[in-house]
């Protein structure tokens, strides 16, 4: 049998090409129906799922299809593919039969876990149900961060030492040192005390992505950003000396005053 594509228009310049799935390719997510009968709402239910499952690599710095997910209404827009949601009919929506392994490109993409089928059934009833933005005063979910998918590690984050003798690069969730003369690596920062939410042991700089670096005046110390908090590692150690919490979000932006305090 031959695989042929189908293309559907969206706009001018627009367009999602569906390729009829390959027999290798992971089976559908089975479909299930939730006993629910309270609307289904952005903020509690679609948002964390996004968080969990798609804005590694649809938020921030790394927009990929330029499809940035990181608010409704950027989702809502859609990317170079065109309009990802049709509201009120999730049979019809491009992004829901991704998602649902049901079309292809799959998403999250094969080697990444998919959503699970309530994850699934809840993405459907919120089309269904016309795929509603926040309503009221929003509040901000609590996201429970988990470890970024093997194929993601954009550099955000880079820095020099003062005395211009190491490079130190955030790649993923790890943090790197290398001799600013050569590019020889020196050593790879890790910090013990991870661990998953599931208290699974990481070896890892931060469970999430690192998205700053600084180091202080001296050169003996340098933070690193991520997620809702920041550690401060002995640079010659390798070893993180202090762990700074309580942020809102993620911590994109680092520097130090010029006593080093």
């Amino acid at each position: 049998m031959r695989y042929g594509f189908a293309i559907l228009l969206l706009a001018p310049g627009l367009a999602f090409a569906q390729e009829k799935k390959d027999p290798k390719a992971p089976p559908p997510i089975e479909e299930i129906k939730l006993a629910r009968t309270e609307p289904v709402s952005f903020e509690k239910d679609i948002e964390p799922i996004l968080a969990n499952k798609c804005m590694y690599c649809h938020s921030g710095n790394v927009v990929e299809g330029k499809f940035d997910m990181s608010s409704h209404d950027k989702f809502m827009k859609g990317g170079k593919r065109g309009v990802p949601i049709v509201a009120g009919k999730a049979a019809e929506s491009h992004l829901y039969k991704m998602a649902a392994r049901q079309m292809d490109p799959i998403m999250p993409p094969k080697k990444e876990e998919p959503l699970t089928p309530e994850e699934l059934a809840l993405l459907k009833l919120w089309i269904d149900q016309g795929a509603r933005a926040p309503m009221g005063v929003r509040e901000k979910p609590k996201v429970v961060i988990g470890l970024p998918p093997a194929l993601v590690k954009p550099v955000r984050g880079v820095a020099i030492s003062p005395d211009k003798a190491l490079v130190a690069t955030g790649r993923g969730n790890q943090v790197h040192l290398y001799a600013a003369l050569d590019g020889t690596h020196r050593k790879t920062l890790l910090d013990p005390s991870l661990k998953t939410a599931d208290g699974k042991p990481v070896q890892a700089a931060h469970i999430s992505l690192v998205e700053s670096i600084a180091f202080s005046p001296d050169g003996k110390t340098l933070a690193t950003g991520s997620f809702q908090e920041v550690t401060l590692w002995d640079v010659e150690k390798g070893e993180p000396r202090q762990k700074l919490t309580g942020f809102a979000d993620r911590v994109v932006a680092l520097a130090y005053s010029g006593d080093g305090k």
